[in-house]
């Protein structure tokens, strides 16, 4: 058993050892950040991955698009997925929300959502926010097209520890 939990470790030295230990490595948890981004893919770290429960992508990491969308195929067994400072994509929630069976809670705690510019956000996208009920801090300004005129209300009623909401500049619609 190799333990490097607090040690910085490079993404590609990661996948050395990955490779160099094929049907030995198997990861539990992992936290990613600087130096680490989608150029070196998930795929790298196979099949170490698949056993994975938890995965951290912090400040410095990126795993981009492409990566996150694979991320439930990757990594079934996750059941715990923190992901800061991401661009992440009404895509890449539903797969995580509807894929990881093994996904047991998102904690989000003392957390300021901000959604800003993003046109291509839609109804489904702003929706799952409805599952993060501790959520204290909503802004959503200059977004797509689609979000329904009764998200506040839903929002309100949903998310128990909602303090402030701010929607600025917004393109609603009516609910079908």
């Amino acid at each position: 058993m190799l333990d490097i939990s607090k040690t910085m470790v490079s993404a590609a030295a990661l996948a050395h050892i990955v490779h160099g230990n094929p049907g030995n490595c198997k990861l539990e948890e992992i936290t990613l950040g600087w130096g680490f981004s989608s150029y070196l893919s998930l795929e790298a770290l196979q099949p170490a991955i698949m056993s994975l429960r938890s995965i951290t992508v912090g400040l410095g990491g990126s795993l981009g698009e492409d990566a996150l969308k694979r991320l439930p195929a990757a990594c079934p067994m996750l059941e715990t997925v923190i992901l800061h400072f991401q661009v992440i994509s009404d895509t890449v929630i539903i797969n995580i929300l509807a894929y990881l069976r093994n996904l047991r809670s998102f904690h989000c705690w003392d957390v300021s959502f901000s959604i800003q510019e993003c046109r291509e956000v839609t109804a489904n996208g702003v929706s799952s926010l409805l599952d993060c009920a501790a959520i204290e801090d909503l802004l959503l300004h200059h977004n797509g097209p689609g979000i329904q005129k009764t998200f506040t209300f839903y929002a309100a009623s949903k998310l128990p520890m909602l303090r402030k909401i701010s929607l600025e500049c917004l393109q609603t619609k009516v609910s079908d």
